[in-house]
């Protein structure tokens, strides 16, 4: 990789490290992240889709993998300068995802916007936290039952996809929404069983809501023939389409409470909003203290990039988002300053590289060091 002779560091390939080099664009890093953004900036600036990272917390502990003590100036310090760097390389349509606990996740939100603006905030997305502890003395704050993660975008004009997910039997039911609506549309003001839209309009064409609205008499007359229970919307709905032999939804309308109400069925799949609390933040495939849950990473990949895009991670921890890229075939820079990157992470992604496909498909990583540029002939 190409470096500047001007800087104090420079990244050098170990070659008996890396990992079926000759067929990647994957890069694996060891050294300190500020140093080695700085070191990518040359080549990779305004190229990376995604950027994910759950940096330190700055909690004051150690592990048995890494150290968790910063002062807080050292910290905020150092987040800043990440967050820039970090701006830099992202492409104009990609996205960074922060994941933090509540010690300092405000405070590093306000350094992300200092850096990416506030018109660039999307989302504070939340993850489950389970804390099974008992406590029996008195305590000072509640213990925290979520983390969170900041979801900025590079330009404010970029749209993102429509998130979905499979829906479970309890989210898995139907749904009764209001026909009117006040925001601006199309024009559609009309009169429909003795109401009429005067400050805003329908949101259906008169044509439609007619014939929903014959729709629901027709279901109203069949679960009476049948003896079901109306209220049981859903089965009732469900049975009648298929019993009809009708191979599609159909519109659904009634008036219930003075007011007009289409009928939205049960979907296997649904919209995911900020609530993630699906998922639980922590992993069980390694030993590492506070592995990441990789179908976290999983729906962040799945939603903001495509295969062949370029995934950084400047915090690897046990390396899940280098995983999961691997296994969703996106390219990815993964960086980690602890030595475990040269045993532990190497040995996990080799673990799962080795076991995806053919031989001839496996996609391998080259292997670098950050150094001092006075160890350029050592």
């Amino acid at each position: 990789m190409d470096n500047n002779p001007g800087k104090k560091y420079l990244l050098q390939e170990n070659v008996s490290l890396s990992y079926r080099r000759e067929s990647s664009e994957n890069l694996l890093i060891h050294g300190d992240s500020l140093f080695v953004l700085e070191l990518l900036r040359e080549q990779y600036k305004g190229k990376i889709n995604c950027i994910y990272m759950d940096p330190p917390y700055c909690s004051g502990t150690k592990n048995k993998h890494y150290s968790d003590c910063y002062s807080q100036e050292e910290y905020m310090k150092m987040m800043q300068a990440v967050f820039a760097l970090s701006y830099e390389l992202l492409a104009d349509t990609g996205f960074m995802f922060v994941q933090m606990g509540r010690e300092y996740a405000y405070m590093i939100r306000g350094l992300i916007e200092s850096e990416f603006t506030s018109s660039n905030f999307r989302n504070e997305i939340i993850i489950r936290r389970d804390d099974h502890k008992v406590y029996t003395n008195p305590i000072g704050h509640l213990a925290s039952g979520y983390d969170s993660i900041f979801l900025f975008s590079k330009n404010p004009n970029t749209m993102m996809p429509v998130l979905t997910k499979k829906a479970d039997e309890r989210e898995r039911k139907g749904y009764w929404k209001n026909l009117y609506r006040s925001t601006d549309g199309p024009r559609q003001q009309y009169h429909l069983c003795g109401l009429y839209p005067y400050n805003g309009n329908w949101r259906w064409t008169r044509q439609k809501a007619l014939k929903a609205l014959h729709n629901y008499e027709q279901i109203v007359e069949y679960a009476l023939e049948k003896r079901w229970d109306i209220e049981e919307f859903d089965f009732v709905y469900e049975r009648y389409i298929e019993q009809q032999k009708i191979l599609h939804e159909i519109p659904v309308l009634r008036k219930k409470n003075g007011t007009m109400e289409f009928y939205v069925p049960p979907s296997d799949e649904i919209c995911v909003t900020d609530n993630w609390t699906d998922l639980d933040v922590r992993g069980n495939l390694t030993d590492f203290e506070h592995e990441v849950n990789k179908e976290i990473i999983r729906r962040i990949i799945t939603w903001v990039t495509s295969e062949g895009e370029i995934v950084l991670d400047p915090f690897l921890g046990s390396g899940t988002s280098l995983v999961v890229s691997s296994e969703m075939n996106r390219k990815w820079i993964g960086i980690e300053k602890e030595k475990y990157c040269c045993t532990d992470i190497r040995n996990r992604i080799n673990k799962t590289l080795g076991e995806m496909g053919r031989e001839e498909e496996i996609k391998g990583y080259r292997f670098f060091e950050l150094n001092k540029t006075n160890n350029r002939d050592k």
